[in-house]
């Protein structure tokens, strides 16, 4: 991430118009104008007001026009125009409705400002999830999934609450400038005096945030590591459990965690130093303004109360606008971040194609492989691994349309990538994959997936109903989708017993990854939900490995059933299968060799 902290501010306003539109914060502007200019006309009010009070045991109200020296002085005269009752009314009327006008502005503002986070968080995790679903899998294999997973959420709602911070430092700028105006019209040297200040501070700030972008970028590393620390710690959860090693895996995972706490913390340390420092500077900056203002420049007393306050509205606005830009830098790098991982996959995605026409839907088709050669790249991060690894070494083979071949071999024989290259998630390095004699390029795999049903070695569920878990790949445009459907598939999968024993059958939430199912009715699961697509190539990879012998026996039924109309690709060491297979292939050392 070599992106200046410039670059990426830049990149975020780009950003902030492309979600929020151009009316949106054109509006979001006009609200920040409009709350500003109540302010400094409120402030306003306040001169003729303290000129009309008569402080116990004080002097008398000081006439008004007596301003005739400050800028002030027409509303003076327009106001002194009036019954001193009156006038009293019509000051009080008109603060009072210009605080109301305020507070409603602000409201409009801060929903305004809501919505546009809201969008920009939702852009952003669409063109990540774009950009991972459009790339390869080569590439998303190889890339660290909590890696992801933090940018995703962590790294998104710290831009999220970035960019609220964002949005108050033109409000807070813009209500600054009202209220110097303000201060200008009543003393201009003592105004130019606190510019002066303020002016010193503003570099200090700017120094400051250059610092909080290098510490920002530091905390995007940390909270990258935490997040694969966290997916380790809960997928090894249960083995720690299992093997009495539960305390010791939480410590190491804690002891990973405290590092990302204590990277904030150093940030907010120097944080509260800048405010701290900031606060003890303007105290003593209003203190001096005071002085210089009662006894050298002879402000008289209204005017002056009234420079105090303005003065002590700004100190704190001050601080706030110091605190929100340090967070805004804190912040960008994790922009940074989220858009070279979006860029980085959007680069290993190729351009869209078109999918060409497909025979008839209930085809089924004949598949070759002709000296395919495929290696498996090596860790660029582990030098001593980075080598590739061929998996299929000049695979020769023949899958005739309608037919059930069994693929047996060795674990870490490739099987697996064999599945993988037939749906066209890995291409091959050399050599040609054939569907009914076409090329299957990246266009012919997307038509015929939707065609295909893939029953992985690992079981995917989600924590949803079993009727949402069945239907999850299926297209209501192109499969049955009713509870008859449903209940054909169950039955074939041996997953009928399942439904009948669940309280509230198909509509029975499955909990996290399907936790209220045993293994083998997970994997009965993926199978009826393959099943479903009625598919032409259905590719399972050792389906029947969780199954006990009586389901086993009825996949190996269903399999019978689909010969002649479904080219089955089965990976399994099961004899009831193979005895159903047409043919049997053994992988070995990277090629295939007929035999059972």
């Amino acid at each position: 991430m070599t992106m200046t902290s410039g670059a990426a501010f830049r990149d975020l306003l780009r950003r902030m118009v492309r979600a929020g539109g151009r009316r949106r914060v054109a509006k979001l502007a006009g609200l920040q104008l409009g709350a500003a200019v109540s302010e400094s006309l409120g402030l306003a009010m306040l001169l003729p007001l303290l000129r009309m009070i008569q402080l116990p045991g004080g002097d008398a109200p000081a006439e008004l026009g007596e301003s005739a020296g400050t800028g002030l002085a027409p509303l003076d005269r327009l106001i002194g125009a009036l019954d001193p009752a009156a006038g009293l009314i019509t000051v009080l009327l008109v603060f009072v409705v210009l605080t109301v006008i305020r507070g409603l502005l602000l409201y409009g503002r801060e929903v305004h400002s809501f919505h546009l986070t809201v969008d920009l968080a939702a852009q952003l995790r669409a063109d990540l999830f774009g950009a991972a679903a459009r790339a390869p899998w080569r590439v998303l294999a190889s890339e660290p999934r909590g890696h992801l997973l933090g940018l995703l959420t962590t790294e998104v709602d710290r831009i999220v609450t970035g960019t609220v911070m964002l949005l108050r430092l033109p409000a807070l700028g813009v209500m600054a400038v009202a209220q110097i105006t303000v201060a200008a019209l009543i003393s201009p040297t003592l105004t130019l005096a606190a510019l002066a200040i303020g002016g010193l501070s503003g570099i200090a700030v700017r120094r400051r945030s250059r610092s909080s972008f290098a510490q920002g970028t530091r905390q995007t590393g940390l909270h990258a590591a935490a997040s694969r620390e966290v997916r380790d710690f809960l997928d090894g959860l249960k083995p720690a459990k299992g093997q009495g090693v539960e305390a010791r895996h939480a410590a190491v995972s804690a002891t990973a965690l405290r590092e990302t706490g204590l990277g904030m913390l150093s940030f907010v340390r120097a944080s509260a130093n800048a405010r701290l420092m900031m606060q003890v500077v303007g105290v003593i900056a209003l203190s001096g303004l005071v002085v210089m203002g009662a006894l050298i420049l002879k402000v008289p007393g209204p005017e002056l109360i009234l420079l105090a306050v303005i003065c002590g509205r700004l100190l704190p606005m001050a601080q706030e606008f110091q605190q929100s830009a340090q967070r805004v830098a804190h912040m960008l790098p994790a922009l940074v971040a989220v858009n070279a991982a979006a860029a980085r996959l959007a680069r290993q995605a190729g351009p869209a194609v078109a999918r060409p026409a497909l025979p008839a839907a209930d085809h089924a088709p004949e598949i070759r492989l002709k000296g395919v050669r495929l290696s498996h790249p090596g860790d660029p991060s582990a030098p001593e691994t980075s080598g590739s690894q061929t998996v299929l070494d000049g695979v020769d083979a023949s899958f005739p349309a309608g037919s059930v071949t069994a693929i047996i071999g060795p674990s870490g024989a490739g099987k697996t990538t064999l599945i993988d290259l037939l749906l066209g998630l890995l291409p091959p390095d050399d050599g040609t994959v054939t569907f009914d004699d076409r090329p299957l390029d990246e266009a012919l795999a997307a038509a015929w997936r939707p065609r295909a049903g893939w029953v992985p070695q690992e079981t995917f569920l989600t924590d949803a109903s079993l009727r949402q878990n069945l239907l999850w790949s299926a297209d209501p445009e192109r499969h049955a989708t009713d509870d008859a459907a449903l209940m054909t598939a169950i039955e074939a999968a041996g997953l009928a017993p399942v439904v009948a024993g669940l309280s509230d059958g198909l509509d029975t939430p499955l909990g996290d990854r399907g936790s209220r199912l045993s293994g083998g009715e997970r994997q009965r699961v993926t199978i009826a939900r393959a099943l479903i697509r009625r598919p032409r190539l259905l590719l399972l990879d050792e389906p029947s490995s969780a199954l006990d012998a009586e389901t086993e026996q009825r996949l190996c039924d269903t399999l019978a059933a689909l010969k002649g109309r479904t080219t089955v690709v089965v990976i399994t060491h099961r004899p009831a299968i193979l005895e159903v297979a047409d043919q049997v292939l053994r992988l070995e050392d990277g090629r295939f060799v007929t035999g059972s």
